[in-house]
């Protein structure tokens, strides 16, 4: 993805899978019966909020001393499988503080995490102090 566009490979498929396989139909054709555009939208936004993340650990003093937990708002480090493999209690803690109702739809879900997260990264909300 060097140019900003996506690139599928076709790979060797195991021996036992039970996939279709041949030339007769297009990536996107598979994309839309798989239903991802949601996913592919969110991740878009996901790259936006890791270059927010990366850019503010660069410019934190105190993320630049070795005792120093990364990011302003929070005195233990959120774990990667806490808020980005898992994103759904973090959606409902964020939710539940702002007292807001948690969002069924992938697009709304995705724009609370990442509001969630940015909140986080700014030092404006504390997940931790969320039970």
């Amino acid at each position: 993805m060097d140019n900003g566009n996506e690139r599928f490979t076709e790979l060797e498929p195991h021996p036992k899978s039970k996939g279709v396989y041949g030339g007769a139909s297009k990536v996107r054709d598979y994309l839309k019966t798989q239903k991802v555009s949601s996913f592919l939208k969110a991740e878009k936004s996901y790259l936006k909020l890791i270059q927010q993340m990366a850019i503010t650990a660069l410019n934190d003093e105190s993320c630049k001393k070795d005792e120093a937990v990364p990011f302003k708002g929070t005195k233990k480090a959120i774990g990667y499988t806490d808020w980005v493999l898992d994103p759904d209690p973090i959606i409902e803690k964020y939710c539940a503080s702002k007292n807001i109702e948690t969002p069924t739809k992938v697009e709304q879900k995705v724009k609370l995490h990442i509001a969630a997260i940015q909140s986080w990264v700014e030092g404006k909300w504390d997940i931790l102090s969320v039970t």
